[in-house]
């Protein structure tokens, strides 16, 4: 995020390869190769050669640049007057940008503010704390603090940033919440685990904290790939403040999910195995990718955790996912089928199964299916709400159905009784064929869904 990158190149599916301009600062690397400019010394083998300025000369200098309108022209004098800064004209310079910052493109600004920080990080922020154009100090003093902060000035960045940090907001506009992100994306790739810890626990409202959160994880996966990212959240404490762990695992393992499934059941279970009862809040961000796409996979794998009310509910959840989805139903519910003589998945399964065959008018199924298969306490209801759905189709073939099959009085009487209910509240708001589905849960057996 606050390092330069090479400019690419992508190609466009009609219209031909085109720049893929994404910051004005990714030219940046391009003009190191750039030669000499407006009399400028011979380059050097990585770009034009650094200027042997004091601090008036530079003042004068960077006033020149900030106005050159050519972009790569700008950008090729501005690396080399960036390089030729030292601590003797380093105050000409920032004389010259407090003259011409309306001149300054906002991220242009992190160039000055780079060179800045690594001469004298605390100054470089209290001086550009000055600036009156916001968006170019905000973007400024990410720059400065961030550099502060990873090159070994994690604590004292902390220690200036902490006192002025004021509350929470909508944005991260204010310069001092682009500090304290600043030093905490610093100190994630500095790789200083406990003041990052410490510094997010202490945050003073959730919100900013869930979104420094992954602002922090994108940085640092950025800087040194995902084991490093995952280094930081298996080392934070299960007791840290704001459910941090949590907080931060979840985003974790939604992420490693996204592209490893096996990766991240594996460092799920590892979770799992520090501390049970806090895992669970974490396992849908570890299975929910899985489920979508490899849902016999995602079941299989949740049926080897431990009974919890959450198990069951991603179970439930990616069986009704999978009948849904046109080129999947038919497998999901073969698969189902199937699996009927498992415990868990007559349990879980019986009614997502229900409500597609009655979806699909496939009435009779589905009231067999719930006749032979579902458990009680719970049959019983749920058989009377399928026949709910049915009758408002064809109330001659349920009192056959219950005729035939035997069907007890009781849930014979429920049944006509809902069904005599539901045709008074039809009738009562003008509207025809309100279907009700059944209970998409055992445990919501006297629930109907939908009302008409």
């Amino acid at each position: 995020m606050l390092a330069m990158s090479v400019v690419g190149f992508g190609s466009a599916r009609r219209s031909g390869w085109r720049l893929a301009r994404r910051r004005i600062t990714e030219l940046t690397l391009l003009c190191l190769t750039a030669g000499g400019f407006l009399g400028c010394d011979a380059p050097g083998p990585d770009g034009a050669a650094p200027l042997e300025l004091d601090a008036e000369q530079m003042r004068v200098e960077v006033g020149k640049m900030l106005r050159i309108t050519d972009t790569l022209d700008r950008h090729r004098r501005m690396v080399q007057l960036m390089d030729s800064i030292d601590e003797s004209n380093l105050q000409g310079a920032a004389d010259a940008y407090v003259e011409n910052v309306g001149r300054v493109d906002p991220h242009e600004a992190r160039l000055f503010a780079n060179r800045w920080s690594k001469i004298d990080p605390q100054a470089a922020v209290s001086g550009i704390l000055a600036w009156p154009y916001p968006r170019s100090k905000n973007q400024a003093i990410l720059e400065a603090v961030f550099q502060w902060a990873i090159n070994g000035g994690g604590e004292e960045a902390r220690a200036f940033v902490d006192p002025r940090y004021e509350g929470s907001a909508g944005t991260l506009r204010s310069p001092t919440k682009f500090m304290y992100l600043a030093v905490l994306q610093g100190l994630g790739v500095a790789k200083d685990w406990d003041q990052l810890t410490d510094m997010l626990v202490d945050a003073e409202e959730d919100g900013d904290r869930e979104l420094w959160i992954t602002e922090v994880m994108i940085e640092i996966n950025r800087v040194h790939g995902l084991d490093t990212t995952r280094e930081w959240l298996d080392s934070i404490p299960w007791d840290a403040g704001g459910n941090l762990k949590i907080s931060t695992m979840k985003r974790g393992l939604l992420f490693v999910a996204g592209q490893d499934y096996d990766r991240a059941a594996q460092w799920y279970e590892k979770i799992e195995a520090e501390n049970p009862e806090k895992a669970i809040e974490a396992m849908p961000q570890a299975v929910q990718a899985r489920g979508a796409s490899k849902p016999r996979d995602a079941i299989g794998w949740l049926r080897e955790r431990p009974e919890t009310g959450v198990r069951d509910a991603l179970i439930r959840e990616i069986m009704v996912g999978w009948l849904a989805r046109d080129a999947d139903r038919e497998a999901g519910e073969a698969w189902i089928r199937a699996n009927l003589g498992d415990p868990i998945i007559q349990r879980l399964g019986v009614v997502p199964l229900a409500n597609h065959l009655l979806e699909s008018l496939r009435f009779v199924e589905a009231a067999d299916l719930v006749r032979e298969h579902a458990m009680e306490p719970h049959r019983s209801r749920v058989l009377a709400t399928a026949f709910v759905r049915w009758g408002q189709v064809d109330p001659g073939a349920v009192d056959a159905y219950i005729e035939e099959h035997g069907v007890s009085e009781e849930i014979a009487s429920n049944y006509r009784t809902r069904l005599a209910q539901k045709a008074v509240r039809v009738k009562r708001r003008g509207r025809e064929n309100v279907v009700p589905s059944v209970p998409t849960s055992p445990g919501q057996g006297a629930q109907e869904g939908p009302q008409g």
